[in-house]
């Protein structure tokens, strides 16, 4: 029996990543891609499939899940692309492997991404708003795959790969089955309907950690972007412009910068959790603090 070629896609990309308003939306959108590209190609490889893109076999580290920027031992987890290529034996079947890592995408999807972030921004969510949620996430992630016999392997990656771009000339537009109805679309898309409280009901310290403003809107998606992974490790552009004014500050006016600190903490202001870098040692919360005009979002 002859075996296969496997083509698997992840989306969507450009989109996504474009849609953010903070360094944080940005990093985590990327980087969810790659992990979603990563449980595919874990599911793959338990399922009898050899990866030929990305290169790893059964057992590989950069197999395992990584929501951090680095793993236990300190390095970078590898950026998995959202195209994978897989070659399977003459005993499996193409359509079993196909199904079983797109439902190992989606159960990733949402019981390790989506749900811990749920849970974790109670206090930002609208009463009732389970079945909205649930449909956003589940409607979110773009998987198709395609195959084909693998006898010459230039003519089966020509097919594999003209099947997977007509497919994506297809577009679905299922109507949406949960809407809460007069309520703001999210400020990062404009097409799916915001799932947070108003902003006079919002949980003011969930709204400050994760640099939420009275007038910003998000989705389930967005406030997984938002909220994902370690929100802490992210500086932000004013402590960045602020840097050298926050290194006088330290020498020659530690007596006026430590009780701000410490107000800081108390008030449980976004906090900036990168010691390794001197801009955040100095001052390790958001530097909005500091300017007159951005007051009033802080607070």
């Amino acid at each position: 029996m002859t075996g296969h070629i496997l083509l698997v896609t992840l989306g969507p990309i450009q989109d996504f990543i474009a849609q953010a308003r903070r360094t944080r939306d940005l990093w985590f959108g990327s980087h969810l891609l790659s992990e979603l590209g990563r449980a595919a190609a874990r599911a793959l490889v338990d399922h009898g499939a050899r990866l030929i893109f990305p290169a790893l076999e059964k057992g590989d580290e950069e197999l395992n899940t990584c929501l951090s920027p680095r793993r236990s031992n300190g390095t970078a987890p590898l950026n998995i692309a959202n195209k994978l290529l897989a070659e399977l034996p003459g005993d499996v079947e193409p359509q079993d492997v196909a199904r079983a890592a797109r439902e190992a995408v989606m159960r990733f999807w949402r019981e390790d991404v989506a749900a811990p972030v749920k849970a974790d921004c109670a206090g930002l969510l609208a009463d009732g708003v389970d079945g909205v949620w649930g449909e956003q996430i589940d409607t979110f992630v773009e998987f198709a795959a395609t195959w084909a016999p693998l006898g010459e392997y230039p003519a089966a990656r020509h097919a594999v790969e003209q099947a997977i771009a007509a497919r994506k000339n297809l577009r679905e537009f299922a109507p949406w089955q949960h809407q809460r109805g007069k309520v703001p679309k999210s400020s990062l898309d404009g097409a799916r309907e915001t799932v947070l409280r108003p902003p006079n009901q919002r949980g003011a310290q969930l709204a400050r950690k994760y640099r939420i403003a009275d007038g910003e809107q998000l989705d389930a998606v967005g406030l997984v972007k938002r909220a994902g992974g370690e929100p802490d490790q992210f500086v932000p552009i004013v402590n960045l412009a602020l840097a050298s004014w926050l290194d006088i500050a330290a020498s020659e006016f530690p007596h006026h910068l430590d009780p701000l600190k410490n107000a800081c903490r108390n008030l449980g202001l976004a906090r900036v959790a990168r010691k390794d870098l001197p801009c955040a040692a100095v001052f390790p919360f958001d530097g909005s603090i500091l300017l007159r005009s951005r007051w009033k979002s802080v607070f």
